[in-house]
């Protein structure tokens, strides 16, 4: 037998251990589990098998890194943190739907859409706000000073976030930060370095 061929069969009865698992897994465990789960579970196993770099995402995960990849995304436009299990608002980017509402830096995230934030972690506080373009989001924020919380109806809109940040040093170092990798990283770049072309040296 050709050295393909024992690999088709091998590969084969693998798959046949594989389905006998499942079978026993659906018909004897104590409880009733998701197929589905059971064979996203076994192919993020055998990813993992391989190196850091390879990695099975899942629908929602892969919507995620597409966002993120894309640089853009509808949301309100702010930057949050979490400090001690509070959701606090880093900074409202000009120009964007939470800075014309008037939040402002400092501000502390209660409620989205009038359910608390409490137990959340930053990761799903981010996927709460974040939807379609032109759909609403109220916010509860205490705001230092204040002791009643306030509430903002926010407009969601395209938020295009800037890969790469940029200060010049002592007006003639030019530094470059690339701050997230998305598709148009390098012709941020570039456009940066073309615009600073007549830096000293």
């Amino acid at each position: 037998k050709s050295e393909e061929k024992k690999q088709a069969e091998t590969r084969f009865e693998k798959l046949e251990l594989f389905n006998k698992v499942i079978y026993l897994i659906e018909s004897q465990y104590y409880r009733k589990v998701s197929t589905e789960k059971l064979i996203a579970g076994a192919v993020r196993g055998m990813m993992n098998t391989l190196d850091p770099h390879s990695a099975f995402l899942d629908e929602e995960v892969f919507e995620k890194m597409q966002q993120d990849t894309k640089g853009e995304f509808g949301g309100i436009g702010i930057e949050i943190s979490q400090k001690d299990g509070v959701v606090i608002i880093v900074t409202a980017i000009e120009d964007t739907p939470a800075y014309k509402a008037g939040l402002m830096a400092g501000d502390k995230i209660v409620e989205i859409n009038y359910e608390q934030v409490i137990g959340m972690t930053l990761e799903e506080t981010i996927g709460r706000m974040k939807g379609k373009n032109g759909t609403k989001i109220t916010l509860g924020v205490l705001r230092e000073g204040e002791e009643k919380i306030k509430r903002f109806s926010i407009k969601r809109q395209i938020i295009k976030i800037n890969p790469v940040k940029h200060e010049i040093l002592d007006k003639e170092y030019l530094l470059v930060r690339l701050i997230q990798f998305q598709k148009n990283s390098a012709k941020s770049i570039e456009k940066v370095l073309k615009k600073n072309k007549n830096l000293k040296k």
